[in-house]
């Protein structure tokens, strides 16, 4: 799927489980700064009118944990 020539990563994203469906409706896809970034960790700060995915393009290693909103979260 990510080789496809209908691909387009700017505006879909693969996931591995059937997500809950989110509503599709026009305007800004919300803002994300990146607060630290270290060899062990990424913190970033989003904001958003809407339900969405964050898309953070780096390796990717077992041992990886997320929060959100300093609660664990599905990666």
């Amino acid at each position: 799927m990510l080789t496809g020539p209908d691909f387009e990563p700017a505006h879909e994203v693969i996931v591995s489980a059937a997500p809950a469906p989110l509503e599709r409706r026009c305007g800004q896809p919300g803002a994300v700064r990146i607060v630290a970034s270290r060899s062990d960790r990424v913190h970033l700060r989003t904001e958003a009118e809407r339900a969405g995915y964050l898309v953070l393009a780096d390796a990717w290693d077992p041992g990886w944990r997320v929060t959100l909103d300093g609660k664990p979260a599905q990666l």
